[in-house]
């Protein structure tokens, strides 16, 4: 792959998935639950060019054991007297606009370490094929009613996550889906 992905050695009980084409977040994340189903209890996704992605998945899964979803942050949340926080670029917007719909107080929706409990995942339609799946998951997951845990751990903070350019769509797109799915 172009980001290095395929020259991964996966070691234990790590296993990936590799695409001829590329399919999008989504689609890495449909052939993840995928291949998941029937072989595992819990599914972690963990980016492999954060230097610290063992422990954060680590992280994650060990988590499970108090919620159905978990979501590592890579950033901590500055909050105001008044409980608001500052908002600065797409990844902000979305997710306060994420988080008034759904009552949640997520930081880094986007984060790309997560863990699943598969079977609280498993009633769920997650069909998109770019990074609105996760959006997907989260409006789902409250509409289910599963537990959902964030987690911020220092090892993978990264001051770009609020860069647009990270996002395959624009602004429009993330909050007309929430408006949309929410419904």
């Amino acid at each position: 792959s172009e980001d290095g992905t395929s020259d991964f050695e996966p070691k234990g009980n790590v296993k990936m998935i590799c695409h001829e084409e590329p399919l999008g977040y989504g689609g890495c994340l449909m052939s993840a639950i995928k291949f998941a189903e029937g072989n595992f209890e819990n599914l972690v996704l963990a980016d492999i060019s954060y230097k610290n992605f063992c422990e954060a998945a680590d992280i994650a899964l060990n988590a499970l054991e108090e919620s159905d979803i978990t979501s590592i942050a890579r950033i901590q949340r500055e909050k105001t007297a008044d409980e608001d926080y500052r908002v600065f670029a797409l990844d902000d917007l979305v997710t306060e606009r994420l988080n008034d719909e759904l009552s949640l107080n997520l930081s880094d929706i986007f984060s790309p370490f997560k863990a699943f409990r598969l079977d609280a995942i498993r009633d769920m339609t997650l069909e998109e094929f770019d990074e609105a799946i996760i959006l997907q998951l989260w409006i789902q997951s409250v509409h289910f009613g599963k537990t959902i845990k964030e987690i911020y751990y220092a090892g993978i903070s990264d001051t770009s996550v609020t860069d647009a350019s990270q996002l395959e769509r624009d602004l429009d797109y993330y909050l007309d889906f929430i408006d949309g799915e929410s419904l």
